[in-house]
């Protein structure tokens, strides 16, 4: 079955969890209900740790883990009534039992913890430490929710599990995965105070939406270019939470490497594929708007 499918059976399974109703109702809430599409979308991301392993590909946002492909799907017309099939190795059963009366909230600090997690390869850290990074990168959620999300991801062994984003071989679908974990990092990095870094990570990020309206080369090359610019982005993430107990202060966060690699594509971009000249102080800025 396809992974529309999948989404059907399993969306159909969490009715009285989301809750909805029928399509319709699904569908409304879709469309008019931010809270109820966080709450699908931590889901669909927290199900790939009861055996669903699902192909949408989730990036940090400021809610947490999001899906663009996933979005998509979700958004699909007469979704709810299309014909599916059981997931073949999902535990629904202790999956149920993981999120069992479970809020937006204690969704987000869970899924966000296990992204964390897995993006950082962090298995041993102390729920100290772990409580820390999540008040950091969450200071609206209650610490006594934190702290019961944790015990429960501790409960049922999830910390141990390595969950692996799947290979990408549709361009489009890359394209758009791609925009979508740039735009994820520049909502975060709007929030920070103004500082050097801020701008330089901001102002790289809206390079690619640049990039994106000019570019038109071949798909090898566009494999390659969407890679780098992924690359890019991965490594502004882990900087963001390599750093969260600077946050407040990462105008003093060592950005070099960065800034290194972030010139590196610029040439790439300008030499190798001639989609724009590199930027300078003699540059028509007409070009880049």
């Amino acid at each position: 079955m396809s992974e529309i499918n999948n989404l059907v059976y399993f969306l159909n399974s969490m009715k009285k969890t989301l809750p909805f109703k029928d399509d319709k109702d699904f569908q409304k809430k879709i469309n008019e209900n931010k809270d109820f599409r966080i709450k699908v979308q931590k889901l669909v991301y927290l199900s790939k740790f009861f055996g669903w392993n699902n192909n949408y590909h989730f990036n940090f946002h400021i809610n947490g883990p999001f899906s663009a492909t996933l979005s998509a799907d979700y958004h699909s017309t007469d979704l709810i009534n299309q014909e599916c099939e059981a997931i073949a190795k999902i535990d629904l059963d202790k999956f149920n039992s993981f999120v069992k009366n479970h809020d937006n909230d204690t969704l987000e600090s869970e899924s966000t913890l296990l992204y964390y997690s897995n993006k950082m390869d962090t298995k041993n850290l102390s729920k100290t430490d772990s409580l820390n990074i999540l008040k950091s990168l969450k200071p609206h959620i209650h610490q006594d929710i934190a702290s019961k999300s944790y015990d429960n991801i501790e409960k049922f062994n999830l910390f141990n599990q390595n969950i692996n984003d799947n290979q990408i071989n549709d361009l489009d679908k890359f394209e758009k995965i791609v925009k979508d974990k740039a735009k994820g990092l520049m909502d975060i990095f709007e929030t920070f105070d103004i500082s050097s870094n801020r701008l330089f990570i901001l102002g790289s990020l809206d390079y690619f939406r640049i990039v994106f309206d000019h570019e038109n080369v071949k798909d090898i090359e566009k494999s390659e270019l969407l890679n780098k610019l992924y690359n890019y982005c991965e490594k502004i993430e882990k900087e963001y939470f390599k750093n969260y107990s600077k946050l407040a202060n990462f105008e003093y966060v060592n950005l070099e490497y960065l800034k290194h690699d972030f010139n590196s594509l610029e040439e790439y971009v300008s030499d190798e594929l001639g989609i724009l000249p590199k930027f300078n102080e003699h540059s028509d800025l007409s070009i880049f708007f």
